[in-house]
């Protein structure tokens, strides 16, 4: 969920605040580390260049982390200064009145997966179901 009144926090301060000044890490250490250039990380942490896929599994590796995590960061700083631009228009595009039988389906199936329920899927021609269970904790 993005932030309503400030920018998300971009990928690159939370490599400088969170991983680098704990860890008493330097931008040219991390850069050889992973095997990228020193000025691609401090453009990285400036805010002047994206976390890209390649970036993200890099990261992930060295840190632990997911590239998800560090995708994640990237797209929700990349959703914020796209609606911020382009507000207005998006504003200006009229929902549609009725939407089919499948869209109905996504829209229930990404909220059950959204709060912990597992799905299951079979498909056959002009149909598809699917049977709930309730994720169990580890």
């Amino acid at each position: 969920m993005l932030p309503k009144h400030r920018r998300p926090t971009t990928p690159g301060e939370i490599l400088k605040y969170e991983f680098l000044e704990p860890l008493g890490m330097t931008q040219l250490q991390l850069a050889t580390a992973i095997g990228i250039t020193r000025v691609r990380v401090n453009e990285i942490i400036l805010g002047k260049r994206s976390i890209t896929t390649d970036t993200a599994f890099r990261l992930a590796q060295y840190f632990n982390t997911t590239p998800d995590f560090w995708l994640g960061l990237q797209m929700d700083v990349d959703m914020w200064d796209t609606l911020q631009r382009n507000a207005g228009a998006y504003k200006k595009i009229p929902p549609v009145k009725k939407t089919s039988r499948f869209c109905s389906l996504l829209k229930y199936f990404y909220q059950r997966m959204r709060y912990g329920y597992l799905s299951i899927y079979t498909f056959s021609p002009g149909e598809l179901k699917c049977t709930w269970a309730k994720a169990e904790k580890d």
